[in-house]
């Protein structure tokens, strides 16, 4: 199920002390990266095929079988054949075309903000820590870039068609947060050289360089969370738009499959 995914992230930090064994301060997502933002009104699209969108048309692929396509001009075709259309509902198809791609290109969008604002959260905290150019960090910007290559290659625009494949969206959807938790796993058990180091030099700047580190680290987490929570809420309020425009695009399919068997056949929107 393919649904609104908005990342809410709440990094805390830990007063850094000099232990026998230093630990990394916590960086914590409050949702586990992701959180879903349905707000209870089923506001999710079922996309298990392919689709193919231009100004021209909508298509539904199913590997290399075209399950349906909605014309510009309202003309619908189901597995290849014509169906007759009213000429009061060719309206109406082609609303629920032009809305499905706008929905459709949205979700890609979200995902994509959501890899930004996971890179931009733990960039600039493990910068902050061990300086903007440390192994981690960029260790953290080549995983997004190759999050990104890999959703590139499942939603792309291809001599001006816009392609989703929406048998891999939903997957890559939902193994991004698994994802960018276990490199962090990875990454604060492999950082213990550079946590030896950091509080090595606190150690030898005393106290003072033990509350500096604090105050700076204190600063750049409250200063993340006011970013932080202002780009949730831009985006949250764009789900909300998306739950509404899915709501009215559900009314629609529920007449057009209802008037149109054949068409009601292969609904998106359950």
């Amino acid at each position: 199920m393919i649904t609104t995914l908005v990342m809410l992230s709440g990094l805390q930090t830990m007063a850094i002390e000099p232990p026998a064994e230093p630990k990394a301060p916590a960086v914590k997502s409050t949702t586990n990266a992701f959180q879903v933002i349905d707000h209870g009104n089923g506001c999710n699209m079922s996309l298990d095929k392919d689709l193919y969108i231009s100004p021209e048309a909508l298509t539904l692929r199913e590997g290399t079988n075209e399950v349906f396509r909605i014309h510009a001009d309202g003309q619908v075709y189901v597995n290849g054949q014509a169906i007759a259309v009213a000429d009061a509902d060719r309206a109406h198809f082609v609303a629920y075309k032009d809305g499905l791609a706008e929905q459709t290109k949205f979700i890609v969008e979200v995902l994509d903000e959501a890899l930004e604002m996971t890179n931009y959260a733990l960039t600039m905290t493990f910068g902050e820590m061990f300086g903007k150019r440390h192994r981690i960090v960029r260790r953290m910007d080549k995983l997004t870039d190759r999050l990104r290559d890999d959703l590139a290659m499942i939603a792309y625009e291809d001599n001006g068609m816009f392609v989703v494949q929406g048998t891999q969206l939903d997957a890559f959807g939902d193994r991004i947060g698994a994802t960018i938790e276990e490199e962090m796993e990875d990454l604060i058990t492999n950082a213990k050289g550079s946590m030896l180091m950091m509080v090595g030099r606190m150690l030898i700047r005393g106290q003072r360089g033990i509350d500096e580190f604090e105050q700076r680290m204190e600063t750049m987490a409250a200063n993340l969370e006011t970013e932080m929570e202002a780009w949730g809420a831009d985006i949250e309020a764009r789900s909300d738009y998306f739950c509404t425009r899915l709501t009215e695009l559900r009314a629609t399919e529920d007449y057009l499959s209802e008037t149109y068997p054949a068409f009601g056949d292969y609904r998106l929107l359950p």
